[in-house]
């Protein structure tokens, strides 16, 4: 009867153990498929603002975390700004607006300086986490540079409602995901400055035109003359 009874209970610990597992692959797969997804829009969009809003979101939904948003580094490089955060909490921050120095103590301006990952488990031991009355509810906080090599981009900020959400597989993939965003802004710029650049050229060429056009009728009216 012991034998039967410790079979048995082996048996389950062994069940529960492979449906974790099975979870935990589940769990990682989604991960790994939206940094994919963030990858494709890298190579397929032109709207800078589109691709930050789906990043965020797509953090969000699949990863299941509280809050997400996504900061620019200003071209000055001495501030990163809000540029997108997910769901009605978002809205209240944009309306809000917020600007971090590069390099202040909170998680966000560490990682833009450092160009590495800031992660608080716990948010009420920690203190370099900034309150906020509008996500009240974040017990754990991870900011991932958004960065092409040494150069940080901007930083990818996420909440959580719950301590000890970020292991370090999660960060991993955290931080893949952030470099294929990174390639996304990358080529948006890129798209851009050379869209700037063919609408000057497109404007160079018009005004050269016209000059050429009033000198030849200048000369053709004064040799007449």
């Amino acid at each position: 009867g012991l034998l039967s009874a410790s079979m048995n209970q082996m048996a389950d610990e062994y069940e529960t153990l492979y449906q974790t597992m099975e979870q935990q692959v589940e769990h990682r797969t989604s991960q790994l498929r939206t940094a994919s997804e963030v990858a494709q829009m890298a190579i397929s969009t032109s709207n800078l603002g589109d691709t930050l809003e789906r990043t965020a979101e797509l953090v969000n939904e699949r990863f299941g975390y509280h809050h997400t948003s996504i900061y620019l580094t200003e071209p000055n490089g001495i501030y990163v700004t809000l540029r997108k955060a997910s769901g009605e909490i978002g809205l209240k921050r944009m309306e809000k607006g917020e600007r971090i120095p590069v390099g202040d103590p909170s998680p966000v301006g560490m990682a833009a300086r450092n160009n590495q990952p800031r992660i608080i488990q716990d948010a009420r031991e920690d203190p370099s986490y900034r309150y906020d009355e509008i996500i009240p509810d974040t017990l754990s906080q991870a900011a991932i540079p958004i960065s092409a090599g040494s150069q940080v981009l901007g930083v990818l900020d996420i909440r959580s409602a719950q301590p000890d959400s970020f292991s370090p597989d999660d960060i991993f993939v955290l931080q893949t995901l952030a470099n294929q965003g990174a390639g996304a802004i990358q080529n948006i710029r890129l798209l851009e400055t050379a869209q700037v650049d063919l609408e000057e050229t497109s404007l160079l060429y018009k005004v050269t035109r016209q000059i050429t056009q009033s000198v030849h009728i200048w000369v053709v009216n004064n040799g007449n003359a």
